[in-house]
C-alpha cells in the first residue's frame, strides 16, 4: 500500500488484470472457447496477486472492475456493435470522450425527423417502430442498447428511454416491462399515449422500484424531464413485478424467473415479490406462477462471508453463495452492465407452490 498525507491507499491492480480481462473479452466475441479459459486462468492470478498486494476484498472493487471492463470493450474488436444490433439502431451519436455518458433510447414512429431536442451531453440511440424487420420492441431496443453498451463509454445507471408518437410509445412501454431494471426514467409523448392495453395498467401499478415516468406533451418536455431523473438503483432490495407475458420477460435486476407454472390459466399473470434483509442476511421470496428463479448477488445486497437464508412462499432453506471471477465475468457479458457486476450466484431456486 502507498501512503499519502498518512492515509493508506488501496493497492492498485496489477496490469495482467486489464491484459487477461482484454484477452477474455476477444475470446468471447471470437467464440475461442480455449483462449477464454487461458484468459479466465490470467484473470484469477491476477486477482490473487491484487490480494497478496494488500486488497483483501478484490471482487467487491465495483469501480475498479467497471473501469477494466469499459476499457476491454474499448481495447477489442467488440468495441464494433455486433451486425444485428447495428441493424436495430437507425440514429446513432456519442459524445466525445471516454464517459462513461448517460444514454437516451428513442423509439420514434418517424425516426427521420430531427431529433436536435436531445441533450448533446447524452449518447443517443434511435430506433423505428413498427421496424422494417419483424422484432418485438423488446429485442429491438435490446439490440439498440447492445450497440451502444459496445462502445465501452455508457454509464448504464443513466440509461433512459423515450418513446415519440402513440404506437412508438406503446411499443416502448411494452418493451420497458419486460426489462424495467435497465432503465433510470421513461417518458412517452403525446398524452394520448397514456392509454395503454389493460396488462400494461397492471403492470405499471404494480412495479418496484418504479422509474421516474411522464407523459407529455411533446418530445421537448419529455427530453428536459428526462435530463433531471435521478439514476437507477442497480440493486435494488425490494422488487415486486406482473409478469403478463412471463416466457418473455427478463426483468434485469438480480432476480430472474426462469420456469414458469405450466398449469397457468391463459391471460393470468404470474407474480414475483423479493425483498433483501441485509442485517438478517436473508432473501423472502413470495411468487404466484412462478416455479424457479435465478439469484445474482454480490455484497451490496448479501454479507457473502455468511449463510443466507432463503424464505420461498414461507420454506425457509440456508444457502452459501460464492464469489468468483468466473462469475463475474459471464453476468457481465451476458448485457455488459459494467454498474451491475455479479461475483455470485444461486441457481435455479425451486419455489414451492402457491398456486390454488
Amino acid at each position: 500500500a502507498l501512503l499519502f498525507f498518512g492515509c493508506v491507499q488501496d493497492p492498485f491492480p496489477p496490469p495482467e488484470l486489464r491484459t487477461g480481462v482484454v484477452a477474455w473479452v476477444q475470446a468471447k466475441l471470437d467464440l475461442d472457447f480455449a483462449g477464454q479459459a487461458v484468459a479466465l486462468i490470467q484473470v484469477e492470478q491476477a486477482v490473487e496477486q491484487w490480494r497478496e498486494a494488500g486488497e483483501d476484498r478484490p471482487l467487491q472493487r465495483d469501480e475498479t472492475w467497471s473501469h477494466v471492463l469499459r476499457q476491454a470493450l474499448r481495447e477489442t474488436s467488440s468495441g464494433l456493435p455486433v451486425p444485428e444490433a447495428v441493424a436495430a439502431v437507425g440514429f446513432r451519436s456519442i459524445p466525445e470522450g471516454e464517459g462513461p455518458h448517460p444514454l437516451v433510447l428513442v423509439m420514434h414512429s418517424h425516426l427521420d425527423e430531427d431529433l436536435a431536442f436531445l441533450p448533446a451531453t447524452f449518447a443517443v440511440a434511435g430506433v423505428s417502430w413498427p421496424p422494417i424487420q419483424h422484432k418485438n420492441s423488446g429485442e429491438l431496443l435490446a439490440d439498440a442498447l447492445t450497440a451502444m453498451a459496445r462502445t465501452g463509454r455508457l454509464d448504464r445507471n443513466r440509461v433512459v428511454l423515450l418513446g415519440v408518437g402513440k404506437i412508438a410509445s406503446l411499443g416502448a412501454q411494452e418493451a420497458f416491462l419486460k426489462v424495467p431494471g435497465r432503465y433510470s426514467a421513461v417518458a412517452f409523448t403525446p398524452l394520448e399515449s397514456r392509454t395503454l392495453v389493460p396488462f400494461q395498467k397492471e403492470g405499471w401499478r404494480n412495479l418496484t422500484p418504479a422509474p421516474a415516468l411522464g407523459f407529455f406533451s411533446s418530445p421537448e418536455i419529455a427530453a428536459e424531464f428526462l435530463l433531471t431523473a435521478k439514476p437507477r438503483r442497480p440493486f435494488p432490495r425490494q422488487l415486486s413485478l406482473v409478469l403478463s407475458q412471463p416466457e418473455a420477460a427478463a426483468p434485469g435486476w438480480w432476480v430472474q424467473p426462469v420456469r414458469f407454472d405450466p398449469g397457468r390459466p391463459g391471460g393470468m399473470p404470474a407474480r414475483l415479490s423479493v425483498t433483501a434483509d441485509s442485517i438478517a442476511n436473508s432473501i423472502r421470496i413470495q411468487a404466484h406462477h412462478v416455479d424457479e428463479v435465478n439469484l445474482f448477488l454480490n455484497d451490496q445486497l448479501m454479507n457473502l462471508d455468511r449463510p443466507i437464508q432463503l424464505i420461498r412462499n414461507g420454506v425457509s432453506t440456508r444457502f452459501f453463495a460464492v464469489r468468483n471471477v468466473r462469475t463475474l465475468l459471464e453476468r457481465w457479458a451476458t448485457d455488459l452492465d459494467d454498474r451491475a457486476l455479479m461475483p455470485a450466484q444461486i441457481l435455479a431456486v425451486d419455489l414451492p407452490s402457491l398456486n390454488p
